[in-house]
């Protein structure tokens, strides 16, 4: 764990944390984790605690303000959804003659760069809709500044235009920010 936690550039408790989790097959707590709605340190407190137990731990959380009532809310969907339809989609932990894996460094890495590559997927289809975003108010900006396009726009009673496309257009055309 050490090893992975240098190369990956985290400490050896988070390794030690995430594995806890994956090896328990606490699949939704970690996507929790993973997507930043609750600290990692309270997923591994909920994979440990039984019924009562975690209502106290949300409760001391909230009231030592290391957890807000966003994050509370979070953490009973959370809660909810594991009592629903289990901890995640690899869990045989209640199968009997089942014998529980211990998660190895090689597939620690290969878990890690599938996540890397799922967040570059979203920066890469992210890029995408900006420029396409980009390209679409371009057009609008071009379309309102032809006196035919807004003079049609004010006979069907669509006076109306988000502000971020008036910017580039020009303020006598008698339109409105939205």
């Amino acid at each position: 764990e050490l090893e992975i936690a240098n190369k990956i550039g985290r400490s050896k408790n988070w390794v030690a944390s995430i594995v806890s989790l994956k090896e328990n097959g606490e699949d939704k707590l970690l996507s929790a984790v993973e997507s930043g709605r609750i600290p990692i340190y309270i997923a591994v407190e909920i994979s440990r605690a039984k019924g009562v137990d975690i209502q106290h731990l949300l409760l001391e959380g909230f009231n030592s303000g290391e957890l807000n009532s966003k994050q509370i809310g979070a953490i009973k969907r959370i809660l909810s959804q594991r009592e629903t339809s289990g901890k995640g989609s690899d869990n045989n932990s209640f199968v009997q003659g089942v014998k529980k894996k211990r998660i190895t460094s090689d597939e620690l890495k290969e878990l890690y760069q599938e996540n890397v590559k799922t967040h570059k997927i979203i920066h890469t289809r992210s890029e995408f809709t900006i420029s396409s975003l980009m390209v679409v108010k371009e057009i609008m900006v071009n379309l309102l500044r032809n006196r035919e396009f807004s003079d049609l726009l004010s006979v069907e009673s669509l006076n109306s235009v988000p502000a971020f496309i008036l910017d580039n257009v020009d303020p006598a055309r008698g339109l409105e920010n939205e």
